[in-house]
């Protein structure tokens, strides 16, 4: 049985709480709030809708989600550089992955990031990138440790390069 919450103005939701449009019943994933207050509903399928603030409701209920397969595509980054030095960036702030991943639900956050950052590197080196930046962001450095460890894994990569100022890594590919 589903239990009704009331809508409040500044919702205390959590990103990935489930929610429903009161008007015409859909269900989906609390997704954070618009410019204009609007709500952001993640449906099953993965894209994105806004739904007025007003015509939401928190529920218990889960939704089936439709999870795709961690699969880096560069297309959904962006590039850095220009001409032959062209490179790619990562960003593993996990609000920015999920963006562009569905995260499998039998991984932790830190499993997730780790498996994208893989495939990153992993496309990375089969494009001939010649540089890429990994952005760890700042925190305990529990990410930053694993993403040092997973890049020395590579012998493909001749230089690494932490810049603590961006929060970021660099590493340039033979």
């Amino acid at each position: 049985m589903e239990k009704e919450k009331t809508h409040l103005q500044s919702p205390p939701w959590w990103i990935g709480d489930p929610v429903q449009i009161i008007s015409t019943g859909i269900k989906g994933k609390y997704h954070g709030q618009g410019p204009q207050g609007e709500i952001m509903l993640k449906l099953p399928d993965g894209s994105l809708t806004p739904v007025p603030a007003e015509d939401i409701r928190l529920t218990e209920e889960e939704i089936e989600t439709v999870h795709e397969t961690i699969q880096w595509d560069p297309e959904k980054e962006n590039r850095i550089g220009k001409g032959s030095n062209q490179s790619y960036r990562l960003d593993l702030h996990y609000e920015h992955l999920v963006r562009h991943f569905a995260p499998p639900p039998h991984l932790t956050i830190l499993e997730f990031q780790l498996e994208v950052c893989k495939q990153f590197i992993e496309a990375a080196i089969e494009s001939k990138m010649p540089f890429i930046r990994i952005i760890y962001g700042r925190g305990k450095g529990v990410l930053k440790n694993e993403v040092e460890k997973m890049l020395r894994q590579f012998t493909e990569f001749t230089i690494i390069s932490f810049n603590p100022n961006m929060a970021a890594v660099d590493a340039w590919i033979k």
